[in-house]
């Protein structure tokens, strides 16, 4: 009987886990998937949505596509997703879609991880929540810890059974 306790906890431990593995690598073809940190983009693309990315092959990329890629923000590399809003020989004119102001730096080929080829609303909050160790804590291994503490309960209520005996 109690194992029907088990089957939602066991599902919703792997798909977080399986969801977390997957966040966290590069796909075969260039394929990855980002979650956003701000509204630049909005409203195509907001804080809590995740990007499914694909590397493009150098000098391919279009005006009004939306791209990923390397840049310094606050002094340390990040990772920015705007439209391109003008090519500009051998670089990229880049601006967030509610920013009122074409962004600063011209966007170098090389620094391009991909092409955005779908948004995904609401995973990349819980993506976001993954990758946060409290985060990971409570949503990979609190289920793992139940599963683990009640098992142990049951052993030891057979252990102490078979001594009665």
């Amino acid at each position: 009987m109690r194992m029907h306790i088990y089957t939602p906890i066991v599902i919703f431990f792997i798909l977080n886990a399986s969801l977390s593995i997957l966040a966290s690598i590069k796909f075969p073809g260039g394929v990855r998937i980002l979650t956003n940190k701000s509204y630049s983009m909005a409203p195509k693309i907001i804080p809590s949505d995740a990007t499914i990315i694909k590397k493009q092959p150098p000098n391919s990329y279009d005006k009004g596509d939306i791209v990923s890629f390397y840049t310094q923000v606050n002094g340390r590399e990040g990772i920015v997703t705007h439209r391109i809003y003008r090519l500009g020989g051998n670089v990229y004119l880049t601006k967030g879609d509610a920013n009122t102001a074409i962004d600063k730096e011209y966007l170098r080929p090389r620094l391009i991880i991909g092409k955005v080829i779908m948004v995904i609303p609401l995973l990349g909050a819980y993506l976001s929540l993954l990758k946060n160790p409290w985060g990971n804590l409570f949503l990979i291994l609190l289920p793992a810890g139940y599963i683990i503490f009640t098992e142990t309960l049951k052993i030891k209520e057979l252990i102490k059974k078979k001594s009665e005996i």
